[in-house]
Formats: structure tokens, sequence, C-alpha cells
């Protein structure tokens, strides 16, 4: 049946500290979500807003809409109740879908056009200009049977200069030879040089130079 309550609500505890408070003090779960008839799909939780609302309502689900998954799904509508359309699933075996309820591999996100850019992945560096800022992607893998993991390659993208104002950037590429750890091997700079086994062009003014092998006795 239905029950009314005025107040805050308290299980396992009689000083609730919010609307619904529920405190455990056993290794069991706090909560437990059955769909009853149905206790493998359907099984999920909405956070709704007021009924005048101009915001999408949320459903975080297991198996609403996709077969071995746990979703977060916004409504259709604004203020609507009808959740079809996962923005993201984590699939039993470990898959993550940003924008997709079908990743394909470990992880997958599939994007439209922002305003004429894709940004599928946006990685911020907040920290003082002067540090100067980056950011990394890297790439590990199991290197042995224990198993240890290890990265073996990597990018760095990042402001190239720690002047106020200046925008310039650059992308660096490592790798790892085995003993050696991660290494840069290769960068572009803001002027569009590639730079190969070093991190600074050759010539000291002028345009970009299209490749400069710092190992080598001549630029190209």
């Amino acid at each position: 049946g239905d029950y009314s309550f005025s107040g805050n609500v308290g299980i396992g505890t009689s000083s609730p500290a919010a609307v619904l408070h529920v405190r455990k003090d056993t290794s069991s779960p706090a909560a437990l979500f059955d769909n009853g008839s149905s206790p493998d799909s359907s099984s999920g939780i909405r956070i709704v807003a007021p009924i005048s609302t101009t915001h999408y309502n949320w459903m975080l689900a297991a198996q609403q809409n996709v077969s071995g998954a746990f979703e977060i799904t916004p409504s259709r509508a604004v203020g609507g109740m009808s959740f079809t359309t996962p923005v993201a699933v984590f699939t039993y075996d470990g898959r993550v879908g940003i924008g997709t309820s079908s990743p394909g591999a470990s992880a997958r996100a599939h994007v439209a056009a922002d305003g004429g850019v894709l940004n599928a992945l946006w990685l911020q560096d907040t920290r003082a200009f002067s540090t100067p800022p980056a950011q990394a992607l890297l790439f590990e893998v199991y290197t042995d049977s224990v198993p240890t993991i290890n990265p073996a390659s990597g990018l760095i993208g990042g402001k190239e200069n720690t002047t106020s104002g200046n925008t310039s950037g650059s992308l660096a590429f490592y790798t790892t030879l085995n003993g050696d750890g991660l290494q840069e091997r290769m960068r572009i700079t803001s002027a569009g040089s590639v730079v190969v086994g070093g991190t600074e062009t050759k010539q000291s003014s002028g345009g970009p130079e299209l490749l400069s092998l710092q190992n080598d006795t001549a630029s190209h």
C-alpha cells in the first residue's frame, strides 16, 4: 500500500539526517531493488525533478534496455518518464559505452559534432600556466605472468611554454624500450615541426622544419 510521512525517515537509525536515511552495521547491502516477477530486468532508480520542471529526468537501471548491462538513461523528453535510450552503459564483461549501447571494445565513445568539432575525449589540466600544464594518454599492458602492468606507450599534449597568455602547445609521443622505461621519441611542435629523437628543432629561426632528426647529422 501507500504510506505518507512528514519529516525525515530513518531505517537503521533513530536520527535521520535526510528525507531518507538508511544505515547498516553489517556486511549485507544497505538497499536491495528487486523487480519481483522479473528480478533480472527493469530494476532501476529514477531521479525525477518536479512535474513543472524544464529539465530531463534520469534513470539508473540494470538491464532496462540492454541485456547484461548497467545503464544511465535520460528521459526522452523534458520532464518525461520514458527511458529508452541510455547515454552510458557498463556491460557485465567490463565494456563501457558512452553514446552507444553496444560497445565493441573495452571502452567506446560515440559522439556527434559539437560546433563542427568532435570531442570524443576531452582532457583538461587546470594547473597554473607556469607549470606548464599538460595531459597524457597512457597505454598499459600485462608484461609477465604475475601479471604485472607496465606502460607500453603514451601521448602527452600540453602548453609549450611558461609565458602567460601564450597558447602554443605541442604533442609528444612516448614508447617503452625494455629496461629503459617510458621515453619521449617524437614531438610535433606548435609550429608544425616533427622532431624525432629530441624536443626542439635544430634551426633557430624561420618556418617549421618538416622533419628534424635529432639523432642524425642532417636536418631535412
